[in-house]
């Protein structure tokens, strides 16, 4: 048996909407959709990466950055194309990196309630920041508390940026190779509808991406040890 030395193909945006164009029945194998069919299937192959980000990060948008800390400004607004900050099963936001390097101190994420429950919100110190409130509204900012009192140390923490538009018909997706299957039908599904196509096939289509999509959620998780406990218990009557 001789395998392929190339591994799988990773279709650029025209293809991808082609395919979904033929799983609609729309358009036979062989024929290529019309200019203005391929603008709708981009359209909707955009609302679908949009809705991906309520859906819970893909590791392909997440970006460790650094945030330079400057004596006495608690507030920073972050880059334009951030969702939201990566908090840890233990609330842990971030790290602040000293000065003069050495180790790193950790920061723990504040809710809103937290926030506005502080009596000391302006407490200056000349330690590093051990607390963050993040504000999601037109543009993500952080609050970070105590107010640092030295200049040069930054806050590194995990950004989950928004996903890459679908771009023009040469580009390739913002997301993993195997979420391909699921955008194609995502849009198919879509297509179908927008036509007034019949329900069951809509059905169809959506049933399958929401099957495949459950899949490439599933798989696209940080890998970490996992410890299993076993308790064993005796009941005696």
């Amino acid at each position: 048996m001789t395998v392929s030395a190339i591994p799988t193909i990773e279709f650029n945006r025209d293809k991808l909407l082609t395919l979904a164009w033929q799983l609609t029945g729309a358009v036979s194998a062989g024929e290529a959709p019309a200019p203005e069919q391929l603008q709708q299937a981009a359209d909707f192959l955009n609302l679908e990466l949009d809705s991906l980000q309520l859906e819970g990060f893909q590791l392909r948008a997440v970006d460790t950055t650094l945030l330079a800390l400057v004596a006495g400004q608690q507030t920073y607004t972050l880059p334009s194309d951030t969702f939201d900050l990566q908090v840890s099963q233990n609330n842990v936001i971030g790290t602040i990196v000293p000065v003069a390097g050495g180790n790193e101190t950790l920061v723990t994420a504040m809710s809103r309630s937290e926030w506005m429950d502080l009596s000391t919100k302006t407490l200056a110190n000349s330690a590093y920041p051990s607390r963050c409130f993040v504000e999601r509204k037109a543009t993500v900012s952080v609050t970070i508390w105590p107010v640092p009192s030295v200049s040069g140390g930054y806050f590194r923490y995990s950004k989950v940026r928004f996903l890459a538009s679908a771009g023009d018909g040469g580009n390739t997706q913002d997301v993993p190779r195997p979420w391909q299957e699921y955008l194609t039908f995502a849009v198919a599904a879509k297509l179908i509808w927008a036509a007034s196509l019949p329900l069951e096939r809509v059905q169809g289509l959506k049933g399958e991406a929401m099957v495949l999509k459950e899949k490439c959620l599933a798989a696209d998780k940080d890998h970490a040890q996992a410890h299993i406990h076993i308790n064993h218990r005796y009941s005696y009557r």
